[in-house]
Order: C-alpha cells, then sequence, then structure tokens
C-alpha cells in the first residue's frame, strides 16, 4: 500500500510540475519530426505533428487531474446533502425520488446531456462528469446513513435530547465516513473514465489541447504506425485508476 501511495504521490508531483519538467512544449509542433519513435531525445515518441508525447503526457495529466478532482467535489458535495436527506425527515420523499430520477440515465450519457448544455471546454466537462454520478454517490451515503441511524448510541443521543444536526455531525457521519471514503475513491475513478470519455468524443476541450483523452482520440488515427501516441496515455490512465482503486480497498484487507 505505502508503495502505491508513493507512486501516486510522484505523479502527481511530476504532473503539478509538469512545466518545470517537460523538456519541450507541448503545443510545439516539429513537422520532420512527425511519428518519430522512442529514443533518448523523445522518450515517448512524438505524435502526427510532431509534438513530444511524453511533454503533451504530462501537461496534459495536469488538466485532467484538475478537471478529475473539480468533477469529484461536485458529486461528493450534493450526492453528500441529498443522501443525508434522503435518509429521513421531510425532505425523505423528494430526495429519493430526484435520486431515482438521476439513476434513470446511464451517467455517461447524462454527461453528454449536461455537457451539450454546457457547451464544451474544461470547466463545462468537469461539471457535467461530476453532476452524472450524483445519484449514485446520493444512493450509497442513503444507505449509509439508514444503516446507521438505529444503532444504539444514535437512540441514545435522542433520548438525551440531542438536535438531529448534532447527532448528523457527531453521530452518523463519522460512522459512515469509512464507507464515504471508500466510494469517493470509486467516483474519482469513474470521473476520470467518464471525462476521458467525452474528451475522446470531441467534447473536453480544442482539438491540439494537452489532454489525455484528446491524446488518445489522436493518436486513434494512426495507431497501428505510431501505437506510442496512445499507449502513452491509455496506460497513465490505467495506472492511476488501478492505484487509486487498490489504495481504496486497502483497508478492507
Amino acid at each position: 500500500m505505502r508503495r502505491v501511495l508513493t507512486a501516486l504521490c510522484l505523479t502527481a508531483a511530476l504532473l503539478v510540475f509538469a512545466p518545470h519538467i517537460a523538456p519541450y512544449d507541448p503545443m510545439q509542433t516539429a513537422p520532420t519530426k512527425a511519428l518519430q519513435p522512442p529514443d533518448r531525445t523523445h522518450p515517448f515518441g512524438t505524435d502526427m505533428f510532431g509534438r513530444d508525447v511524453f511533454s503533451r503526457l504530462l501537461y496534459g495529466g495536469q488538466r485532467t487531474l484538475a478537471i478529475i478532482v473539480l468533477a469529484t467535489a461536485v458529486t461528493v458535495l450534493p450526492g453528500l446533502c441529498l443522501g443525508v436527506a434522503a435518509s429521513g425527515g421531510p425532505l425523505q420523499q423528494p430526495a429519493v425520488s430526484l435520486i431515482n430520477a438521476l439513476l434513470a440515465f446511464p451517467s455517461l450519457l447524462l454527461a453528454l446531456v449536461i455537457l451539450t448544455l454546457l457547451g464544451a471546454g474544461a470547466l463545462p466537462l468537469a461539471l457535467a462528469a461530476g453532476l452524472s454520478l450524483v445519484g449514485a454517490y446520493a444512493r450509497i451515503v442513503r444507505s449509509a446513513v439508514i444503516a446507521v441511524r438505529p444503532a444504539l448510541y444514535v437512540e441514545a443521543a435522542l433520548v438525551m435530547g440531542a438536535s438531529p444536526r448534532h447527532i448528523l455531525l457527531r453521530h452518523i457521519l463519522p460512522n459512515i465516513q469509512p464507507t464515504i471514503a471508500a466510494y469517493t475513491g470509486v467516483i474519482f475513478s469513474y470521473n476520470l473514465l467518464n471525462s476521458v470519455a467525452l474528451s475522446f468524443l470531441g467534447l473536453g476541450g480544442a482539438p491540439g489541447v494537452p489532454d489525455w483523452g484528446i491524446m488518445l482520440a489522436e493518436g486513434r488515427a494512426v495507431l497501428r504506425a505510431a501505437p506510442w501516441i496512445s499507449l502513452a496515455p491509455g496506460t497513465a490512465i490505467t495506472l492511476v485508476v488501478l492505484a487509486v482503486n487498490y489504495l481504496v480497498a486497502a483497508p478492507r484487507r
């Protein structure tokens, strides 16, 4: 677990300091070096415009990571409030109805609809990816809260006259924290996959912008001649998802 956590921290540091680490400008073209295989000068090769794939991977990861962090926050904050409201109280029925309505659509389809309304770009992409998973997150929170409400310590707090807000903040939320933390990691992975899929479809930003999804789409046209263009972002996405899922599952082992 420590090795995986260390690897994730190093990856995050590489992405944060991408402008200081990347050997080339990710947007700089060099037609004479187009589709150059990996070598000492370009460790991950170049794309069809002669741009350095390693530099684009770092800058693209920086952009993708920022989108995913924002998307996860957009999922967690409304999802937590909606899930708690749906677990009991005067807002239970409308909250449950809203959750069911959100779950009626596949998350990627819902994200497509939201992104169509908001327009293309990094911020709309983060909002669309995050909002599309609010229903799924709220359902997990609701189930966790309902499982804790009958506990003796909650009933004891009620008998002692504690307010619903006090019970929620001091007794319920702390005891469902492991469940929430674990599912937040799952949501992070889903947001990563959904945002990459949307960028792959051309909805994440302008063509040529360093982004893992856009890099996958660009490499598709020359996949046989230059597989390294798609291999770099594809491998990065796979490793990040596997590492996050491993960390999420580690406390349960």
